[in-house]
């Protein structure tokens, strides 16, 4: 279980560092 919760984390930290990105990109391509 413990291994299987570490896969999840990891995702997770994938996942919401796609999202930063993304909302630091945003805000660049509106002031255009």
């Amino acid at each position: 279980e413990a291994e299987i919760a570490s896969k999840k984390r990891a995702e997770y930290r994938r996942r919401y560092a796609l999202l930063d990105s993304v909302v630091e990109q945003v805000p660049a391509t509106f002031k255009r």
